[in-house]
């Protein structure tokens, strides 16, 4: 007994078979972009305090879930230290394109090989940062380029970056804060259309006439609510403690994105000490 289907059926069983072919014959890419989350650096009169968590998030959908486990990275050391300079990095950390059938992979962006590149060069605090801003800024803005063209109403605020570097500069400890984030274009209905091109803002601490001035900087989407008021204090008697206590509460509150250890890196004027 034969069973004769539709002929749409067998039609469609067809095409499905085909693209099924199709699809496997070609190499599958997963892009797999991680981002650091919070960061907290104090600076007052005698010294600057660089804080943060030690672990790494995923910003792009990956393919399988062997792609994720292949690149997740484990926890790492935001801060860095280059001469008498030391910084850390907020925002997106590189970008994998992986071919998932060879296995290889290519990676396009690594901000903290900018950075180490941009540091090495000079020993001056502001001449370093020059150099980060100069060399991250194309490379940063190709990344948009790329997320723009895959989907036109990407929100690339997620790929921003933020540069915090400390050090001591004749005799002051200063703080400059580097942030690169997409142009805005206000669209229909109130919304925001992300442009490829970076603004980039730089805000140097002290200002003019306000070196005894104490000046804390939060990055981190975990410590938006955290009501800082609540520890002003505590910021001037002990900043060290501060910073600890803000990123704990970080890794409390959002431990999906935040994670211990928590690193703190305290820089005055007889050098740079690891606090335990």
């Amino acid at each position: 007994m034969h069973v004769k289907y539709p002929v749409n059926i067998v039609k469609r069983n067809i095409i499905f078979v085909l693209f099924i072919i199709s699809f496997i014959s070609q190499p599958i890419y997963s892009q797999i972009s991680f981002h650091g989350t919070t960061l907290v650096v104090v600076r007052n009169k005698d010294s600057v305090i660089i804080g943060s968590d030690s672990k790494v998030g995923t910003i792009n959908n990956f393919i399988t879930l062997a792609d994720f486990l292949h690149a997740l990275p484990p926890s790492i050391e935001k801060i860095r230290i280059s001469g008498n300079v030391a910084y850390v990095i907020g925002g997106l950390y590189n970008s994998i394109v992986r071919d998932t059938r060879s296995e290889s992979e290519t990676n396009n962006f690594d901000v903290f090989e900018i950075a180490e590149s941009a540091f090495n060069i000079d020993n001056n605090i502001f001449q370093k940062c020059a150099n980060f801003r100069i060399n991250l800024r194309p490379q940063l803005e190709a990344i948009w380029d790329g997320e723009i063209k895959k989907n036109p109403i990407t929100n690339l605020k997620r790929f921003a970056v933020v540069l915090i570097a400390g050090g001591i500069y004749h005799d002051i400890p200063y703080v400059i804060i580097e942030s690169f984030y997409p142009k805005e274009l206000k669209g229909i209905f109130g919304t925001y259309i992300h442009i490829p091109e970076a603004v980039v803002t730089e805000k140097r601490y002290p200002f003019a006439n306000a070196i005894d001035s104490t000046c804390c900087f939060t990055f981190g989407a975990a410590l938006e609510n955290v009501p800082l008021d609540s520890y002003k204090q505590l910021l001037v008697t002990d900043p060290i403690a501060y910073v600890r206590i803000l990123i704990e509460l970080a890794v409390q509150k959002d431990s999906v994105s935040n994670g211990n250890p928590v690193k703190i890196l305290c820089i005055t004027r007889d050098g740079m000490n690891w606090i335990q």
